[in-house]
């Protein structure tokens, strides 16, 4: 069977009715001989052609598509929906498997995208467009004989390392939007009423192919207690947005919830690692993994950043979104994680598709209001015990664009450039327009910083000072109990940063950017003698996965220096340094002129 996910917002904005229905149930039929290729003793492909007769779409004036097949060549799991003339309307695309010989060819997750015949049917731009979430369930009558598998190396078995790389961020979608004044309404662009635009990427990853390298465990919420931690423990994904103006400044303009991984396909895996018996839940040597953006904007599988302690990827269950009166059992109103499919929830404070997602204005992303702006996503997992983080993130440029008013779906569509692995604040850092630039990360046993720092001399000889601070994993959690029954009581990060101006004189230009046009939680800036602090106010902070600006003009050139960043929560040490340009202290002569 095929199971979809619908959402009317995403439906409408094709041209397309969902009638108020969040699941609809196809059943596949058979159609000739049609069969699982199995690859590495679980299914890697179908060859042959199955009836999907009852997914038939109705456009807005009442139309329908005609019966559709779903079928393939046995070249990987992106297949084809086509009518009996062969015009690919719909393609299952960035699936998810299950690694389990006996769960038959099981995608846990997929995309349902626009093909051809689709687009051409609605008056799209382009083909591939966002529809809906799929999962799919074919049972094999023949099973593949599983491999035998040996005992995991965990992370920290004596001379393994844990070290899981992001590979791509496959798409970036823009699945719905609506206007603030009218929500059940769709966006209308540029020039019109302010709405507000969900954003959600597609994203691969891989395990280490060193001969070194540990498993991972990929344990689903809920699941009983397990090897190595005795919980339930799994990897986690979280993205951003960015937009960098023309003159330089950066402001994250979006930031996702808290995104619970839940199985991996352990796709293109070493000869030596297993697949079946469990191994959905554990991450082999050198297997990758794929999210899709279905899964990304699933509401079962979104929670709090704050919930999860990103130093050391630890979860508190205790009193999370999923378990608020810590019995160990999912919520009802939230949904049992462990369910096949993804749906919504009734009841579910994220179910109506903007809760807990990354959700942008659109003047924020309209290029009519920023001229010369650039736009990026970023996104990295959380991953407990692993030895790079760096290697674990990457990020894409956008092009954002509205469909024209002759286009049905008139939609924002954003464009990705090509994926670079590793964090987006050193191309920041990088860009042309300062003479002085500097990168430097802070890390600790309570995570990790970045600051980026740009100096541009100005016409009158002084000089401007910017930096981008990023807080990667840098928090000071209090908690109570413990593993699996762990609670997170406070889970703060940074709520203030010094610089010292070599100088008693009046630091001028002070600027402070955050990237969510709320001022009322803007930072305050003083001076006391020679220090300029920007400090939050009460019970704010800069979270981890958070970034911040902040600017200065100082009549001093730039010399090699600190800037000290004070952690919120109370404890030792107060303040963390990292790497800085910053004025020099030692400069006494300059006259602006030299």
């Amino acid at each position: 069977m095929l199971r979809l996910q619908l959402n009317d917002d995403t439906l409408s904005q094709l041209g397309l009715r969902a009638d108020g229905r969040i699941e609809w149930i196809v059943p596949l039929l058979p159609s000739g001989d049609a069969a699982a290729v199995l690859g590495d003793a679980a299914p890697t492909g179908l060859f042959g052609t199955l009836e999907a007769s009852g997914l038939r779409l109705e456009r807005a004036d009442g139309a329908r598509s005609p019966p559709l097949r779903l079928g393939s060549d046995g070249q990987g799991l992106d297949m084809p929906l086509f009518d009996a003339e062969g015009r690919v309307w719909l393609r299952i695309r960035h699936g998810m498997r299950s690694p389990e010989a006996a769960h038959g060819l099981r995608l846990f997750t997929a995309d349902l995208r626009a093909g051809p015949a689709l687009a051409g049917w609605l008056g799209l731009p382009r083909s591939d467009d966002f529809v809906a979430g799929l999962g799919l369930d074919l049972p094999l009558q023949a099973r593949a004989s599983e491999k035998s598998c040996a005992a995991p190396n965990w992370p920290g078995t004596e001379g393994f390392v844990t070290d899981v790389l992001l590979t791509n961020i496959d798409v970036v979608s823009a699945p719905r939007c609506r206007r603030l004044d009218a929500p059940t309404e769709r966006c209308d662009g540029p020039g019109g009423v302010e709405g507000e635009v969900v954003v959600a990427p597609a994203a691969t990853l891989a395990n280490s192919s060193a001969a070194n390298a540990t498993e991972v465990p990929w344990y689903q919420q809920f699941s009983a207690p397990t090897a190595p931690y005795g919980n339930d423990q799994h990897p986690f994904l979280v993205w951003n947005l960015y937009r960098i103006d023309a003159d330089g400044t950066i402001r994250q303009i979006g930031r996702s919830a808290l995104k619970h991984a839940f199985a991996t396909a352990n796709t293109g895996c070493l000869d030596a690692t297993c697949t079946g018996g469990g191994w959905s839940q554990i991450l082999g040597r050198g297997c990758s993994d794929l999210y899709s953006v279905s899964s990304n904007d699933c509401s079962r599988f979104l929670a709090s950043r704050r919930e999860v302690i990103a130093a050391s990827g630890r979860w508190g269950r205790c009193g999370s979104l999923f378990d608020a009166d810590c019995d160990g059992v999912p919520d009802p109103r939230i949904g049992h994680p462990q369910a096949l499919f993804c749906s919504a929830t009734v009841g579910s404070p994220a179910n109506d598709g903007y809760g807990l997602r990354l959700v942008v204005a659109e003047s924020g992303i309209d290029p009519t209001r920023h001229p010369g702006a650039r736009w990026f996503l970023d996104a990295w997992y959380v991953v407990r015990d692993d030895a790079d983080l760096f290697n674990t993130m990457g990020w894409r440029e956008l092009s954002p664009t509205f469909d024209p008013p002759e286009v049905t779906s008139r939609r924002w569509r954003l464009d990705p450039a090509a994926f670079v692995s590793g964090a987006l604040l050193p191309t920041w850092t990088a860009m042309p327009g300062a003479s002085h630039r500097l990168h430097a990360v802070v890390s600790t046993d309570e995570g990790q910083a970045g600051l980026g720092s740009r100096v541009e001399r100005l016409p009158d000889g002084r000089f401007r000072y910017t930096y981008a601070l990023m807080n990667y994993s840098l928090g000071r959690a209090v908690t109570e109990g413990n593993e699996p029954n762990l609670r997170v009581l406070r889970n703060l990060g940074i709520d203030a940063l010094a610089v010292d101006l070599g100088d008693v004189e009046a630091a001028t230009g002070i600027g402070f950017e955050d990237g969510d046009a709320h001022p009322g939680n803007d930072w305050n800036a003083g001076q006391a003698g020679s220090q300029l602090r920007w400090s939050a106010g009460d019970g704010a902070d800069l979270a981890w996965g958070s970034l911040l600006q902040v600017s200065f003009v100082s009549r001093r050139p730039p010399a090699a220096g600190q800037i000290d960043l004070d952690m919120a929560e109370a404890g030792a040490p107060g303040s963390y340094p990292v790497g800085a340009l910053v004025p020099d202290p030692e400069w006494l002569f300059g006259n602006g002129y030299e």
